[in-house]
């Protein structure tokens, strides 16, 4: 019984760590122990897991790419035209900024994959956002007028569209 009880102590210890994140870990069990064939099984488990993870990195990788490429062509078209005017070109480029934001996100998504990077979380500046997204929607519809007003009523600093 004993023996049988270090295995089972071997593969809990071995899971524990791939679930910890060192996703290398494999296990080997003697041959003839009742747990050679679940320490086979855990091992495939674990290479299954590894492919998975780097094609999905690699898929990203290749998103990002793909994405970025026709945006630089979007920029260039845009510094080229002349039938915009000023408001339209600068909501078109704040567009493709935020489509360039949001590939830098799917690229960071990708890196938290690696346990050595850190999370900095900042406070956004508000009403600097709407501001900028009101501007967009602005110059959209430049017949109507928008704006931001700030609610003395609120506890917390509350921003209202007008």
């Amino acid at each position: 019984m004993r023996p049988h009880w270090q295995d089972m102590l071997k593969l809990e210890a071995a899971a524990q760590r791939f679930g910890d994140g060192h996703l290398n870990e494999r296990i080997h069990f003697d041959e003839g122990s009742s747990f050679e064939r679940l320490g086979i099984a855990f091992n495939q488990m674990a290479d299954n897991i590894n492919a998975l993870i780097a094609s999905k990195k690699q898929l990203i990788d290749g998103i990002a790419h793909e994405l970025r490429t026709p945006l630089v062509r979007l920029r260039y078209r845009l510094e080229m035209s002349d039938n915009l005017s000023a408001a339209e070109s600068q909501a078109l480029n704040r567009d493709i900024s935020q489509l360039e934001a949001l590939i830098e996100e799917l690229l960071t998504y990708a890196r938290l994959d690696r346990p050595q990077n850190e999370l900095h979380l900042s406070e956004p500046d508000l009403p600097l956002w709407l501001s900028t997204h009101l501007a967009d929607i602005q110059a959209v519809t430049p017949i109507k007028r928008y704006g931001l007003k700030r609610s003395r009523k609120a506890i917390m600093r509350r921003w209202i569209c007008a």
